[in-house]
This record gives structure tokens, sequence and C-alpha cells, in this order.
């Protein structure tokens, strides 16, 4: 059985640690077993989020789009979900009941949960590489859609609620 080397790279217009409005997205590329190029990705536009939330997300969203066991390289420059994966942070939560070091609940610890069962499917690393000027313009273009979908999506939403 082939395993695929996956790099999926996660892109948010987020600044931590602020909570607000962002927009973000992965993509993910591979070489399939016919040497064909692959390219897959999804943006979404949050209207409260956090960077670490809406990376999460991403993360979640990513490594659940993949059909098969990969090797997946997970690219990101959100620095709390570098230090959580590298300085084994999550392991240690899941551990201990989803508390962190302080007996505190873990921030955002459902996606936490959520990605970390994504990531038992795969060998998953992690890096703070960021994309290609192609893909960065790609996946820009994929966030401004789903900033105007979300636009459409609340205006039509407040033109509904004016009609009552």
């Amino acid at each position: 059985m082939q395993i695929f080397n996956v790099t999926v790279y996660i892109v948010t217009t987020a600044k931590p640690p602020a909570k607000g409005q962002a927009a973000g997205a992965w993509l993910a590329e591979y070489i399939t077993s016919g040497g064909k190029a692959v390219i897959k990705g999804r943006a979404l536009y949050r209207w409260e989020t956090t960077e670490n939330a809406l990376v999460l997300e991403l993360i979640r969203d990513a490594l659940g789009s993949l059909a098969k066991p990969c090797s997946v390289s997970v690219n990101t420059r959100c620095e709390h979900v570098l230090n959580a994966v590298k300085k084994h942070w999550l392991k240690q939560w899941k551990e201990d009941g989803w508390k962190n070091a302080k007996r505190k609940p873990v921030k955002n610890a459902l996606l936490w949960q959520q990605v970390a069962e994504k990531m038992n499917k795969h060998c998953v690393s992690f890096d703070s590489r960021m994309p290609c000027a192609e893909y960065l313009g790609l996946m820009q273009g994929e966030m401004d859609k789903a900033l105007a979908d979300a636009l459409r999506d609340k205006w039509a939403l407040a033109q509904q609620m004016s009609m009552f």
C-alpha cells in the first residue's frame, strides 16, 4: 500500500491574540501514484474567532479531507498550535482530561480533540513554512470568496429579519 506524502498549508487573516472577524484557508498538495499533482483546499470566514480556533478548524478540515492514511506535513504560522504539538502539550492535555498545566480547561478543547482524532489516522508533522506565491494567491482568492459569501449571507438574513 502506497502512503501519500501530503503537504498542508494553513493561512489566516487573524491577528493573535485578539478575537474578531477572520478568514482562513487550507490547501493540500500531493502527488498520485501516477505522478499527477493534486491540489485541493477550502476557505472559511468567521465573524467571531481567534487565530488558534480558526487554525484548528482548518487543520481538522484539511486532515478530514484525506481519504487514506497519509504522511502529512502541516504548515502554519500559528505559534500556539506549533508549540502545543512540538512541546507535546496535546499529548499531556489528553492524558490530563483536557486540562492545562494550571488544571484549567484547555481553550478550544473540542477543536483540539477533533484535530487529535484526525491526526491519529495519519503520520503528522508540523512546520511553519509558507506556501509559494502561486498557492498563497490562490488561497487569498478563496478567502476573499468566503468573505463575500459570508457578507451575502448576513445581508440576506438581515433582509429576512426586516420583513417581519
